[in-house]
């Protein structure tokens, strides 16, 4: 059985459309692997590595009603501070709106970092930027979600009234949480 020549034509021209494709891809691939960053503690892979795990990382932006938005972390950052209020937040560089763990920290935090410390329910994390990566504890869980954690801090402020009631409503939750351990202790020992 032979091909014809129309056919012998399309399989051609499909196979210089895969060429194309293929190093259009690698083009993309060698722009993104240009240097190492550093991620919240986290480095980001270079080089061949990079290239291995390049399908699985992705860059997450919720716009709020569920649809998801591919971006880079640096596009992260720049659509947080575009959506910045000026008035209900204080920038990142002054120090003195900082409270002090938050100093020389990442500028990503954990999910469950941003829940301890900003008292963040998952509903508000759920709309919050952020970036996907693959999970340096285990290979196999799941990935781990990376927050930004200005767009995190204005959230909580703007939920709890500000930098001081936040400290306020984590020293209420941290006296709750040892009443409840106390408790639990007095019904073992009790």
């Amino acid at each position: 059985m032979s091909l014809t020549e129309e056919q012998m034509k399309r399989m051609e021209e499909n196979r210089l459309r895969a060429l194309e494709i293929k190093r259009r891809k690698q083009e993309e691939k060698e722009k993104k692997s240009t240097g190492s960053a550093s991620l919240g503690g986290f480095f980001a892979a270079t080089g061949h590595d990079s290239q291995q795990h390049s399908k699985k990382r992705k860059e997450n932006d919720h716009d709020g009603e569920g649809k998801i938005q591919h971006c880079s972390p640096e596009e992260m950052r720049a659509q947080e501070i575009k959506n910045d209020n000026p008035s209900t937040h204080q920038s990142d560089g002054d120090d003195e709106s900082l409270e002090d763990f938050e100093r020389n920290a990442s500028e990503y935090i954990t999910q469950s970092e941003a829940q301890r410390m900003y008292c963040i329910p998952l509903g508000t994390l759920a709309v919050c930027s952020h970036a996907t990566r693959d999970n340096p504890h285990r290979k196999g869980w799941s990935d781990m979600k990376l927050y930004l954690r200005s767009e995190v801090r204005r959230r909580a402020w703007k939920r709890f009234g500000g930098k001081e009631e936040l400290k306020q409503e984590r020293a209420r939750r941290r006296e709750k949480r040892l009443d409840r351990e106390l408790e639990d202790m007095r019904d073992v020992f009790g």
